[in-house]
């Protein structure tokens, strides 16, 4: 289809158009992706959802009325960097890990203990949280569904309401988990 047919498919709605775009193209950019830019599938299928959701709305809005390169090649920039600002996002986080590497402590014995007991607060933050909260943590991070099928299984309105709500859910539980810690370490 010539990119101006998809164009005005889009505009008019044409949600076949949009998703055979998606199809065409999503295993080729996980693939690209994870070799390229060391991300989980996970975080590559979100960020290609993203930058179709970006040339859709770039469609949508009248951004975009021509390309000068191909249609892969559009949605593969925007990916890209999407991709290196996630980089540098997780180039900036320190994981307990990394801090007790940091402070020098390679006693294993005492950091299998650590961890073990962080897992545990977790579980037991976790299980506090509603049912629909935890189905939604456990869809995306234990069986690593896309945000559109859990959006599906769960009642969402799209894949963006579900991605926004799993957001809210894990900042929820990782302040349940910080204040547990909290009232742990004044113990």
């Amino acid at each position: 289809m010539a990119f101006d047919s998809v164009l005005k498919d889009i505009r008019n709605g044409g949600q076949e158009t949009l998703l055979a775009i998606y199809r065409q193209h999503r295993n080729e950019f996980l693939t690209w992706a994870t070799f390229h830019y060391s991300c989980s599938e996970a975080e590559a299928k979100d960020v290609f959802q993203d930058s179709v959701i970006v040339f859709y709305e770039n469609v949508k809005n009248g951004q975009l009325t021509y390309l000068t390169c191909d249609l892969k090649t559009y949605i593969f920039g925007i990916g890209k960097y999407k991709l290196l600002n996630l980089a540098k996002k997780n180039a900036r986080m320190v994981t307990l890990d990394d801090a007790v590497l940091i402070n020098g402590s390679d006693n294993s014995l005492e950091m299998q203990h650590d961890k073990d007991h962080n897992r545990q607060i977790v579980q037991d933050n976790l299980n506090k949280l509603p049912e629909k909260d935890r189905e939604i943590l456990r869809l995306y991070y234990i069986e690593g569904l896309d945000m559109k099928t859990i959006a599906n299984k769960l009642g969402y309105k799209n894949a963006d309401v579900a991605k926004k709500r799993k957001y809210e859910v894990f900042k929820k539980l990782a302040l349940l988990v910080k204040n547990n810690l909290r009232t742990f370490m004044l113990l």
